[in-house]
């Protein structure tokens, strides 16, 4: 009986971190597909670009998104 529940908590592990690369996988896709957009915003707005500390999450001229506009 100990070996069974070792054996499903093990296996409740495994599962659990397939989960979480899938998750990471699916995390890193989206930041990807954001820096393809954010390079096309990044050209349409030319010289009002402003992104001087590399943000990821800016508005569509590169300025800091305001917290309450989150």
């Amino acid at each position: 009986m100990k070996a069974l529940k070792q054996h499903r908590a093990e296996q409740v592990l495994k599962e659990h971190r397939a989960e979480q690369v899938l998750k990471e996988h699916r995390a890193e896709q989206v930041l990807k597909e954001h820096r393809a957009e954010q390079a096309a915003e990044r050209l349409a707005a030319g010289s009002a670009w402003n992104n001087p500390y590399g943000l990821v999450l800016t508005t569509h001229i590169g300025t800091a998104i305001e917290p309450e506009n989150l």
